[in-house]
C-alpha cells in the first residue's frame, strides 16, 4: 500500500512539473526571408514571480526553452523589431518571424574634407551615391552608374571607351579618384568608365564646380572620388556576383580580400559581356 501512494505521488508531482514547464524547440527566422536569425537573445519571464531566465539561439536561430502558461516569452536580435508573447502555445516547435527594424546613420564623406564628416556638415555641396543605390540600379560600371545622373553626360567612343561630361566640360577637367588617389590611364584626356568595375566601392562621392584649389588644375568641373569598401575584420574573403539579362548581357564579377596585421589587400575583376544589337526584336517592351 504505502509503494502504491509513493508512485502515486510521484506520478502527480512529474505531472505538475510537466504541466507547470514543458521544453518547447524555438526556431527564430527572418520574417522577409525566412532565414534563421542566429544567436538571437531569449527571455522567459514568470509573470507570479518575475524571475527571468535567458536563452541564446545558435546558428541556426534554434534553443530549446522550459514554457508554462504563466511566462511571458521575449525575443530579441540585433537589427529586429523585439517579439513578445504573453501566451506561447505549447506546440513541440515554435516559429517565431522576427521583421527587421531599419534605422538610418548619417552618410559621412571625406571629399574635400581635412577628416572625415557628415554631408550636412561638409562646406561643399557634395552628391551621395550609397551601396543601396548602385545595386538598385544594377550598374556593374561607372558609365553605366552616372548615366542616370543630372548634369552627367557619357560619351561612348568606340577606341577611347566611356567618357564623362560634367555640367558641359569633359577630358583632363574632370577630375576621378579612388580613395582619394587620382585616376591614372587617360586616353586623349579621358578615363574609360567602363572599365572601372563598381563590385568593391562602397560609395561614391561627387562635388560639381571648381575643385582646383585642393585638387588642381584639372578639376575646373568637379571631382568624382570613387570611396572602396573596407575590409576591417575577415582575414580572408572571397565573393562572386552574376548578373544576366535577355537581351544578351553577360556580367561575371568575383573578389579576393585578405587581411594580415594592419595591412588588406583586396583583388577586383570581372568579365562584361554585350552581344550587340540584334535585328530580333529582344527589347523588354515587346508584347
Amino acid at each position: 500500500m504505502a509503494r502504491r501512494l509513493a508512485f502515486f505521488i510521484y506520478a502527480l508531482f512529474f505531472l505538475i512539473c510537466y504541466t507547470e514547464a514543458q521544453e518547447i524547440k524555438i526556431r527564430v527566422i527572418d520574417d522577409s526571408d525566412g532565414q534563421p536569425v542566429p544567436f538571437c537573445h531569449i527571455c522567459c519571464e514568470n509573470k507570479e514571480t518575475g524571475r527571468q531566465k535567458y536563452h541564446v539561439g545558435d546558428i541556426n536561430g534554434e534553443a530549446t526553452v522550459a514554457l508554462a502558461e504563466n511566462v511571458i516569452l521575449s525575443v530579441s536580435a540585433m537589427g529586429y523589431e523585439n517579439y513578445l508573447e504573453s501566451t506561447p502555445g505549447a506546440e513541440e516547435l515554435l516559429e517565431i518571424r522576427l521583421k527587421p527594424s531599419y534605422f538610418g546613420l548619417d552618410e559621412v564623406v571625406v571629399t574635400g574634407q581635412y577628416k572625415a564628416v557628415s554631408v550636412d556638415k561638409s562646406i561643399y555641396n557634395i552628391k551621395y551615391i550609397g551601396k543601396p543605390r548602385i545595386e538598385n540600379q544594377a550598374a556593374n560600371t561607372m558609365a553605366e552608374l552616372l548615366s542616370k545622373e543630372l548634369t552627367f553626360r557619357i560619351n561612348h567612343d568606340p577606341s577611347t571607351g566611356a567618357s564623362l561630361d560634367l555640367q558641359g566640360i569633359s577630358g583632363e577637367n574632370v577630375k576621378i579618384l579612388v580613395d582619394g588617389v587620382p585616376v591614372i590611364g587617360r586616353l586623349d584626356g579621358n578615363i574609360d568608365l567602363s572599365q572601372i568595375n563598381l563590385d568593391n566601392v562602397d560609395h561614391i562621392e561627387i562635388v560639381e564646380g571648381p575643385m582646383s584649389v585642393i585638387y588642381g588644375s584639372n578639376a575646373l568641373a568637379g571631382v568624382v572620388n570613387i570611396i572602396t569598401r573596407e575590409n576591417k575584420y575577415s582575414q580572408f574573403k572571397t565573393g562572386i556576383h552574376s548578373y544576366y539579362e535577355s537581351v544578351g548581357v553577360y556580367n561575371l564579377n568575383g573578389n579576393v580580400d585578405t587581411r594580415f596585421g594592419n595591412h588588406a589587400l583586396s583583388f577586383v575583376g570581372g568579365r562584361n559581356f554585350f552581344g550587340g544589337y540584334s535585328l530580333a526584336d529582344t527589347s523588354r517592351s515587346q508584347e
